[in-house]
C-alpha cells in the first residue's frame, strides 16, 4: 500500500521520527487509551522499539494523519488473513485537541476509507470497537459501517464495503468537495 495519500487538506504519510513522541503522548492520554483495545501504557523505550520495526512490518500500514502539514492523528491498517476476502481492519485516533469532535476528525475517517477502497482495493473495512465506546460506534456508522458480530472478547465488530461507505458519505458531498479544493 502506497503512501502518501491525501485529500481534504489531510494526508496519510509514513510515520516520521519526529512524530513518535507526540503519538505516544496522545496514545497514552486517558481520553485515547481508555477507548483502545490495548490500554497498556506505552513507554518511551517501547515506542522507540516500535518505530525501529516499522520498516520491517510488511503486513500493516502505519500512517501519521496530518491536516495542512500538522500532525493530528494516527492510523494502523491491518489486512485480515483469516477472512475469505480482502478485509482491512483500521485503528484510528485523532490526538490533536483542536480536531477532536471536529469535522476534520470525520474527514480523516473518510480519507482512510477512501485510501483502503481506492488504493488498497479492499472489499471491506472493519473496526473492532469496545462496547461502551458510543463515539466510535457513531463515527463508524457515519462511514457506513454496521455491526456484524462480536469478537470472542465481546467487542463489537463493525464492517462496511465501498458501496455502503459511498452511500453513507453522500450527504456530505458538498462539504467534501469544499475541503478538497486547493487552498
Amino acid at each position: 500500500m502506497t503512501l502518501p495519500f491525501g485529500r481534504y487538506g489531510l494526508e496519510l504519510r509514513a510515520v516520521k521520527s519526529e512524530d513518535i513522541e507526540t503519538l505516544r503522548q496522545w496514545r497514552n492520554s486517558a481520553r485515547v487509551c481508555s477507548q483502545m483495545l490495548n490500554q497498556q501504557h506505552i513507554s518511551e523505550q517501547q515506542q522507540q522499539h516500535w518505530f525501529a520495526g516499522l520498516n520491517d512490518d510488511k503486513l500493516n500500514v502505519h500512517a501519521s494523519i496530518t491536516f495542512r502539514q500538522e500532525l493530528i492523528g494516527y492510523v494502523k491498517l491491518t489486512p485480515l488473513k483469516s477472512e475469505p476476502s480482502d478485509v482491512v481492519e483500521s485503528g484510528l485516533y485523532i490526538g490533536h485537541e483542536r480536531y477532536i469532535g471536529h469535522m476534520i476528525g470525520f474527514l480523516s475517517g473518510v480519507l482512510v476509507s477512501t485510501y483502503c477502497f481506492e488504493v488498497a482495493q479492499c472489499e471491506y473495512m472493519q473496526a473492532t470497537v469496545l462496547p461502551g465506546n458510543q463515539t466510535a460506534i457513531r463515527f463508524n456508522q457515519g462511514l457506513g459501517y454496521h455491526q456484524w458480530g462480536r469478537s470472542s472478547e465481546g467487542n463489537i465488530l463493525m464492517r462496511a464495503n465501498d458501496v455502503e461507505f459511498r452511500e453513507a458519505i453522500s450527504p456530505y458531498r458538498s462539504i467534501l468537495e469544499r475541503f478538497n479544493e486547493p487552498n
